[in-house]
């Protein structure tokens, strides 16, 4: 990784630790293998592998990367609204966590790590999980993009709803049932 930014070397200054920049790099594969169950993937580092995912279904590959293989039952709840609105969870139930990194947050096949969306995905869950813990869960929200807005950040990695509160109670109807 040294010579990667040698050229650049105000890039090299926020390099992190390289397990840490692998660990960074494991997490992102992880976040897209979520997206893309059907596909495999395999990460090495120093001619170690360490993360091999074969093809498989949506909840087996939920089950092996938000449930760690553990026992927990992983709800999935499905909702179709109109104008091409539909979302897809994966609920980890049982499973509350230190952090929000188990949040995964997929628009239109697009690994995000959006404010609003995640606020949507935790409101409902305010009075069931103690103050902070986080449940493990995969959003796969399919909208019609004239009804957002993905040129908010530089890195596309947010959005802005034109009507967020349709995402709001989108979630919030998935979570209650």
């Amino acid at each position: 990784s040294e010579g990667l930014f040698s050229l650049i070397p105000a890039r090299l200054k926020f390099l992190k630790s390289e397990s840490s920049e692998v660990s960074a790099i494991r997490e992102s594969i992880e976040k897209v293998a979520l997206a893309y169950p059907q596909v495999g993937f395999q990460l090495q580092s120093d001619h170690r592998v360490l993360l091999t995912l074969r093809p498989q279904s949506e909840h087996d590959r939920v089950k092996s990367l938000l449930a760690e293989n553990e026992d927990y039952p992983v709800r999935k709840i499905e909702i179709k609204k109109e104008n091409g609105l539909s979302l897809k969870l994966y609920w980890v139930q049982g499973l509350s966590l230190a952090n929000s990194r188990k949040i995964i947050q997929i628009v239109n096949n697009r690994v995000l790590r959006d404010k609003t969306l995640q606020q949507a995905i935790l409101l409902p869950f305010r009075q069931t999980l103690l103050p902070g813990k986080y449940p493990a869960i995969l959003a796969l929200l399919n909208a019609n993009p004239s009804e957002m807005d993905v040129n908010v950040h530089p890195t596309k990695s947010e959005i802005r709803f034109l009507e967020s509160r349709k995402i709001f109670s989108l979630f919030d109807e998935a979570i209650s049932t």
